[in-house]
């Protein structure tokens, strides 16, 4: 990050000397190198002159080859304050502004997901579907490092603190959403009172118009390999952007219930014996999924399974469904 809130420097290896490129944001919004080619996002502009080599030049006109890029091993503090997002349910990566207004086109209104600014390099926004035809963007900036000198000594302050338009800083984006659950802050550009408030999967938004606007969280489905551990640790315990466990609590113990004990809690009350014979797994197409002794497809199976021999089981995963509104059953396979 440059000293700059809107910009970014790219620093490329080249034998022994290091060369340092400012990109900049035009006047349109979009990112560029030396008023060449404009990039919606960090990622697309890298993308492209790894793939164009020769596209890329100083002022002097000699090249720049981008070849790939640093790789920092995750136990590194600025890897893992990187990867820290990622592994949030709210979290949408490489992902850019006018791609979140149409993944929400979809949804219901006042749903919500968090990705990476386009306008500020480094910050994150909030993208709310506040009307049927209407999204917010809220800006999450983070405040650059900052230098002071003393006499003949300069110290350098690492903050890389988030906030909203200048307001309380908190050191992760999830402190930032926790924190504001009951304060209200200030949407830069617009001076918009917002009031965040997590009921579960929801935020709530208190506008100057003191009119609540229920927001549901839009969950993340792609997440890198490296952060598939920390969203399933994440999902296993209390979210702390929300307060809430992810997972089923028992009721009585007060304790979660783990993914793998949720088809157990369905077996007290309705048996899958049949399913689950050692004969009869290599049925299912998924484990998991098992049909009740009580609805599965019993009389009628070696009708449809013509070859099984007598001495066989005539178990198939499949489960007889009731529509009441019909008066009728129905097969499901």
């Amino acid at each position: 990050m440059s000293e700059g809130s809107n910009s970014i420097i790219i620093c490329f290896s080249r034998g022994k000397t290091i060369t340092h490129v400012k990109i900049q944001k035009n006047s349109d919004g979009f990112l560029d190198l030396f008023g060449g080619e404009s990039f919606a996002s960090l990622s697309e502009l890298v993308q492209f002159y790894i793939d164009n080599p020769e596209q890329l030049q100083e002022r002097n006109g000699e090249s720049i080859i981008m070849k790939r890029p640093v790789s920092i091993p995750l136990y590194e503090p600025a890897a893992q304050e990187a990867r820290a997002p990622a592994s949030q349910r709210w979290f949408h990566a490489n992902i850019t502004g006018t791609e979140a207004v149409d993944l929400l086109a979809k949804e219901k209104q006042w749903t919500y997901l968090v990705r990476e600014s386009q306008r500020a390099p480094g910050s994150y926004s909030i993208t709310v579907k506040t009307t049927d035809d209407h999204v917010v963007h809220i800006l999450i900036q983070k405040k650059a490092d900052v230098s002071v000198v003393l006499l003949f000594l300069c110290l350098s302050v690492k903050t890389g603190m988030y906030h909203v338009g200048g307001g309380d800083e908190f050191r992760t984006v999830s402190e930032l959403l926790a924190h504001y659950n009951n304060n209200p802050m200030v949407e830069e550009g617009s001076q918009r009172v917002v009031h965040l408030m997590n009921v579960r999967q929801h935020l709530t938004f208190f506008l100057s118009t003191n009119v609540y606007l229920y927001l549901q969280l839009v969950p993340s489905t792609c997440v890198p390999a490296d952060a598939i551990d920390e969203r399933i640790r994440l999902l296993e315990e209390i979210d702390p952007s929300s307060r809430f466990a992810v997972m089923p609590v028992d009721i009585g113990t007060n304790k979660k219930i783990p993914i793998k004990r949720i088809q157990q809690v369905d077996d007290q009350f309705s048996s899958r014996r049949e399913g689950k014979k050692e004969q009869n797994v290599s049925r299912n197409r998924y484990k998991n999924i098992v049909p009740f002794d009580h609805t599965r497809i019993s009389s009628l199976s070696r009708v449809i399974l013509k070859d099984i021999p007598p001495n066989e089981s005539d178990y198939i995963n499949a489960s007889y469904i009731r529509v009441s509104q019909f008066s009728a059953w129905f097969s499901c396979c």
